[in-house]
């Protein structure tokens, strides 16, 4: 993949405004309960692509100039440069 900051960005654009349009009026109305339990499920479903996509791959994303998550495998996180083994 040639830009996954990019892929990341634009699949949250089209959850997030397929969501606001058409699922929240549709299913949810006014109503703040359903609309907090939708986004629960809708703000889970790129968050299970991304890491189907990018699980154990070694991509490396940068926010502004510095790394903010490299890789999530063998247990170990590495962020914002720091490595914490679980």
């Amino acid at each position: 993949m040639a830009n996954p900051e990019l892929f990341v960005l634009l699949l949250n654009a089209v959850v997030t405004g397929f969501a606001y349009f058409y699922i929240y009026p549709k299913f949810c109305g006014s109503d703040g309960n359903k609309i907090t339990i939708y986004d629960l499920f809708v703000g889970s479903i790129p968050l299970l692509i991304k890491g189907i996509i990018f699980w154990g791959s070694g991509v490396a994303f940068d926010l502004i100039f510095h790394h903010t998550l490299v890789l999530v495998s063998d247990w170990t996180l590495v962020y914002l440069g720091h490595i914490h083994r679980f």
